[in-house]
């Protein structure tokens, strides 16, 4: 848990940013959909969190996919595309093959930030937010 919390602090600005503006559209969109989409209500509140915790979670688990260089051969597919249509013979190439660019991104990605971990952060409190909505629609049925 504190390698966890290390890694977040390493960027604390950068997620810190990411977490109050996902905060922020997360409420506006809870908001909207309460009181402009439906009447106001425990399950619409419910409703709306879910919503905004499933699209929390899903970008949290593509960023950290990618995070993992899944995308790398992809990426590195539309770069040699590039190369040969876009660029002019003479330009030097940065990468000399698909090894060379996994290795430089990975190395790249050890020192830069994990941004998938506001969205996690995010996610978790809509996890809370959902459920405590849910027990109060059930309670006061």
């Amino acid at each position: 848990m504190k390698k966890i919390l290390n890694k977040f602090k390493a960027n604390l600005r950068t997620n810190l940013l990411i977490v109050g503006i996902g905060f922020g559209l997360g409420l506006a969109f809870f908001f909207l959909y309460i009181f402009v989409l439906q009447k106001p209500s425990y399950m619409a509140m419910s409703d709306a969190s879910f919503i905004v915790t499933a699209i929390y979670f899903s970008v949290a688990v593509l960023m950290l996919v990618a995070y993992f260089g899944f995308f790398d051969t992809f990426a590195y597919g539309f770069i040699s595309v590039g190369n040969i249509f876009f660029r002019p013979f003479k330009v030097q190439k940065k990468y000399e093959d698909l090894i060379d660019y996994k290795e430089q991104k990975s190395e790249k990605r050890k020192s830069g930030g994990h941004f998938y971990l506001p969205f996690f952060l995010l996610s978790i409190i809509g996890i809370i937010s959902t459920t405590t909505f849910y027990i109060l629609y059930i309670v006061y049925r």
